[in-house]
């Protein structure tokens, strides 16, 4: 019997990742998105529309919901109802579905919601001081008052081919690769950060749900290392051992979040970095 999943945001960075991981996995994939992006079996959901619950209520019933569907803006002037749609209304619609289908709902949360905390475990406590970190504790908060199966999880920065630009070292990867631009180092880069690579998040993702993992986790990648050492990296690694270009620049602090254990480790960044090579250049 085909396993049936439902995909939030899965035109997106993470959720293209995402498809391509359950589909190759034996899955049967039904990809949610705002607008048609030519995914197999994908369903337009407009948020606006009255229906839009009985819309989702229609979908052939699944083990599984992936909420992936996010507004970014991690801006300081953000408008808190600028991420309702996505956070508040979508999320529950989704809660209750699985409700309905006693389905497992995975939800991708971010460490964002701890604010300004250099080391990250599951002792730290939430405290976030922008609307973005506000915005996903209150949907953490929709699926844990639905009493549902269900798995949250916390993430680091994502990284790989044309990821989002707001982490600089997607800019840097998809630049060396497009335009074999030298990535620019402003300041020492010492600060230390364990990002994840995409297709290692898509694969965490499916854990959850193959292995039934519960509760709220926090997901980076395996390695902490500094911004100095992933920008030479690139250049090593991408662009055949040209030399990064130094600026002046202030230092930012180190961000390192501590896996939760029920993850295996993630490949080591220069890895990531040759497959990525491998697929897109």
């Amino acid at each position: 019997m085909t396993k049936r999943v439902i995909i939030s945001g899965a035109s997106g960075f993470t959720g293209r990742a995402a498809v391509e991981d359950f589909i190759s996995n034996g899955w049967e994939v039904i990809p949610l998105v705002r607008k048609p992006c030519g995914l197999p079996n994908e369903c337009i959901i407009d948020l606006i529309e009255e229906n839009c619950f009985d819309k989702l209520s229609l979908l052939p019933k699944s083990e599984v919901i992936i909420h992936l569907a996010s507004k970014v803006d991690f801006s300081s002037n953000a408008s808190p109802s600028c991420f309702l749609p996505t956070s508040s209304v979508l999320t529950s619609y989704l809660s209750q579905l699985a409700k309905q289908w006693s389905a497992h709902l995975v939800f991708t949360s971010g460490i964002l919601v701890y604010g300004e905390i250099e080391y990250i475990d599951s002792f730290s406590v939430p405290k976030p001081n922008n609307e973005y970190g506000k915005a996903k504790i209150m949907a953490e908060n929709i699926i844990k008052s639905e009493e549902i199966s269900h798995t949250v999880l916390r993430i680091a920065g994502i990284y790989g081919y044309m990821g989002p630009e707001h982490l600089g070292l997607n800019v840097a990867i998809t630049a060396s690769l497009d335009d074999a631009s030298i990535p620019i180092l402003k300041g020492k880069g010492s600060a230390k950060r364990n990002y994840i690579y995409v297709n290692d998040l898509a694969k965490a993702i499916r854990l959850c749900v193959e292995e039934k993992i519960q509760g709220t986790h926090l997901l980076g990648g395996s390695e902490a290392i500094s911004i100095r050492k992933m920008l030479e990296a690139i250049c090593e690694t991408i662009l055949d051992g040209a030399k990064l270009t130094l600026e002046k620049g202030g230092e930012s602090k180190s961000i390192v979040v501590k896996t939760s254990n029920v993850f295996p480790k993630c490949q080591s960044f220069i890895h990531s970095l040759n497959e990525i090579k491998s697929k897109y250049a």
